[in-house]
């Protein structure tokens, strides 16, 4: 029995052994703040240098600019990386420089430099605009991409003389310019190193042993935790949830890879506005499932630069806008329901399998689209046809044919002497008023008379004796 015992734990050795060699090292990063600044090159000096060290504290070195004319180099030193940031035989991948700038209308960038005392890299300055409120500019490029392939970790690490050097430009054509300059902030991507295994920081990557504690149906006994090498994501696996893998047995053991910190990098699948703001975490084995699910723990970063560094344009809200998702080689990215603990600063959701996850920045949801104006019904008036007027019926006269006159009979003349004729009366037309022509005569008749009267009576008078 206790020769088989032997057996067990030199092949469960064995086995570890292969594993980490079968995992590659994975990326990290550290960023520092400048710890020193100082006017170098020709042009216009910068003043108050001191406000451009450290992290943002609201205060600016500054200059003014000439129409069409360009700064002196502003050059921050002094970051202070070390072997404990940065572990002896690492291998330099990328370096990402953020400038926290702003500067009265049309200020930009006239030169981007990393320096490190004896040689400096390709211009790496940008025409967009400088801000007119503190933002950061990022110049993230790899090692041949800045042109500083022949550099050394030594170039880098323990070098105080290692930094970068700023110019700005006024593009405007007829007046002065400010240019200000608030902080500034270097991180520089790595693979650690250790070969094969190399986990963040480097070391072999932590197994959680499920023998013992998982039974032939692959449910578990007593709650199991497995937190990554890098302490920045936490398995939660509850008593009685059954984890199988993709054959459909019990799960023995778990083991997290580290991918790089993507963050502003690329990333096939990630929406346009959305980004990745933690390591990705890879769960091994594949296909493995869990019975209720388990909850996966995330931490975000504290740090405004250095979240922003990963993800331009994320703030620290309470809660953040970041949730949990995997990534599905069909749907992309799928976010799942997750909920924030803005004390301990991380985010969790509820998983069912094993695959890639990290913390998420959703794009802004686009903004709803305004309601269409519904136009009042136009009450549209029915034309009655006026009925046609009904003819009058037109009585036609009938004819009637006029009887033939019946001649009259002719009447012999009689031998008496024919009475004389009443004069026939005057057609209505030429009859005479009568009235009109006695009425003057009996008029004129009667006044004879009287005045004949009135004279006889005079002629009879007597004489007076």
């Amino acid at each position: 029995m206790r020769k088989l015992l032997y057996v067990a734990v030199a092949v469960s050795a064995l086995l570890m052994l292969m594993l980490a060699a079968a995992t590659p090292a994975m990326a990290a990063s550290v960023g520092r703040w400048a710890g020193q600044a100082d006017n170098t090159g020709t042009g216009p000096s910068w003043t108050d240098l001191s406000n451009a060290t450290g992290s943002q504290n609201g205060g600016y070195a500054s200059v003014d600019i000439a129409p069409k004319g360009h700064s002196g180099n502003l050059t921050l030193t002094y970051f202070g990386f070390t072997s404990s940031d940065i572990p002896a035989g690492s291998t330099l991948s990328s370096i990402k420089v953020d400038v926290y700038c702003s500067g009265t209308s049309q200020i930009q960038d006239y030169g981007v430099y990393l320096v490190n005392g004896s040689s400096s890299s390709n211009n790496k300055a940008v025409t967009t605009s400088w801000n007119t409120s503190s933002q950061p500019i990022s110049h993230n490029y790899t090692i041949s991409g800045w042109g500083i392939a022949s550099w050394t970790l030594a170039d880098i690490v323990g070098n105080d003389n290692f930094g970068v050097s700023i110019s700005a430009y006024n593009n405007h054509g007829t007046l002065s310019r400010t240019a200000y300059v608030d902080a500034v902030r270097i991180t520089v991507y790595y693979t650690p190193a250790g070969g094969p295994g190399g986990g963040v920081g480097g070391g072999i990557p932590v197994t959680l042993d499920l023998v013992g504690s998982i039974g032939g149906d692959g449910v578990v006994s007593g709650d199991q935790e497995y937190t990554t090498p890098d302490g920045g994501a936490t398995l939660d696996i509850p008593d009685g949830t059954q984890v199988l893998g993709s054959s459909g047995g019990p799960v023995t053991s778990i083991v997290a890879v580290a991918a790089p910190p993507w963050g502003p990098i690329a990333v096939p699948g990630v929406p346009q506005g959305a980004c990745l703001v933690s390591f990705a975490y890879e769960f091994t084995p594949a296909g493995a499932t869990f019975n209720p699910p388990a909850v996966l723990t995330i931490k975000y970063p504290t740090d405004l630069a250095e979240l922003q560094s990963l993800c331009p344009g994320v703030t620290l809200t309470d809660p953040p806008n970041i949730v949990i998702a995997y990534y599905d080689s069909v749907l992309g990215w799928t976010v799942i329901p997750s909920w924030v603990d803005t004390t301990n600063h991380t985010v969790s959701g509820n998983v069912s399998h094993f695959t890639k996850f990290a913390l998420y920045s959703p794009p802004p949801a686009p903004p709803a689209p305004e309601p269409t104006p519904t136009l009042a019904p136009v009450e549209v008036p029915v034309v009655t046809e006026a009925p046609l007027p009904t003819a009058a019926p037109v009585e036609v006269p009938v004819v009637t044919e006029a009887p033939s006159p019946t001649a009259a009979p002719v009447v012999a003349p009689s031998p008496t002497e024919a009475p004389t004729p009443a004069p026939a009366p005057a057609a209505e037309a030429n009859k005479t008023n009568i009235g009109v022509i006695v009425g003057p005569i009996v008029a004129v008749i009667i006044i004879a008379l009287v005045a004949y009267w009135f004279l006889s009576r005079r002629k009879k008078a007597p004489v007076a004796k």
